[in-house]
């Protein structure tokens, strides 16, 4: 029979250890409400935030779900026979630019550039497809952007790029619109 644990992530567990990852030779992550595999978690580091992230990338993040069932051992001792599949696989790279100012003696100087990353899944929307804006425009999009939560509000026309594990370019454009749901975050690309 295989052991499965239900875990959730809060803020008092400071590593992997406190949930007794450990004692078993190689882990299946998943999430329990999807049931699909994540990742393997042998080799991990702790988020400064809460939660922790494995060294392929996937992170598990604060007051989330997850199943921990340990893999069978010839799958642990190799690799390649896992499945590496990640929630979150690509890159949300946001670039935005504060206001211009006036200095001191009427100068206009230059809004600064604010650059950041987050952990994203983009998925293609199919053809067609639209927002309807506050004026009731139809504002089409290309990318649907699902990001973990805690996100901060992207602000529209920001400008962002997506790329995948491999940091190959899938798209650029601008935030069309971002919303905080309760399981996740979306930005309309």
């Amino acid at each position: 029979m295989v052991r499965q644990v239900t875990i959730i992530i809060t803020p008092d567990m400071v590593d992997l250890t406190q949930i007794n990852l450990s004692q078993f030779s190689g882990y299946d992550i998943d999430v329990a409400r999807s049931g699909f595999p994540l990742a393997e978690a042998i080799e991990y580091q702790n988020l400064p935030s809460g939660g922790f992230k494995l060294i392929n990338g996937s992170k598990f993040i604060l007051n989330e779900r997850y199943t921990v069932t340990p893999l069978p051992k010839q799958i642990a001792q190799d690799p390649t026979s896992t499945y590496p599949i990640s929630q979150y696989p690509h890159t949300l790279t946001l670039t935005s630019i504060s206001d211009s100012v006036q200095d001191g003696n009427g100068n206009w100087m230059q809004g600064a550039v604010t650059v950041s990353e987050r952990a994203c899944r983009a998925e293609p929307s199919s053809s067609g497809r639209y927002l309807v804006g506050s004026d009731g425009d139809k504002i089409y999009y290309d990318f649907v952007i699902y990001m973990p939560l805690p996100a901060g509000t992207i602000g529209a026309g920001t400008k962002a790029e997506i790329t995948n594990q491999d940091l190959e370019f899938l798209a650029k454009g601008t935030i069309k619109r971002f919303n905080r749901g309760q399981l996740n975050a979306r930005a309309w690309l």
